[in-house]
């Protein structure tokens, strides 16, 4: 079954993970203002002021706060930079 599309701000996408409903809905007005929550106090930052271990701790947290999958070279990514930093 597919989502339906709207051409509006109340729009829905879906999170499908095997531990939860399989099409869960997620009003993208909230999943926005999560990774504005995380892009904002970073914008126009150096990048060497920005940790990118902490970048992506945040983003993996919003993608467990929404139920969202997250693709396993990621999650190395994320071991890797941690080990890095």
């Amino acid at each position: 079954m597919q989502p339906q599309k709207l051409n509006s701000p109340s729009l829905i996408i879906t999170s499908t993970n095997p531990l939860t409903h399989p099409r869960h809905p997620i009003p993208v007005d909230d999943l926005a203002q999560a990774l504005r929550s995380i892009g904002e106090p970073i914008f126009g930052q150096s990048v060497k002021d920005i940790s990118g271990g902490k970048l992506l701790k945040q983003l993996f947290d919003v993608t467990e706060k929404f139920n969202m999958q997250t693709q396993p070279q990621l999650l190395m990514l994320q071991k890797t930079m941690v080990v890095v930093e």
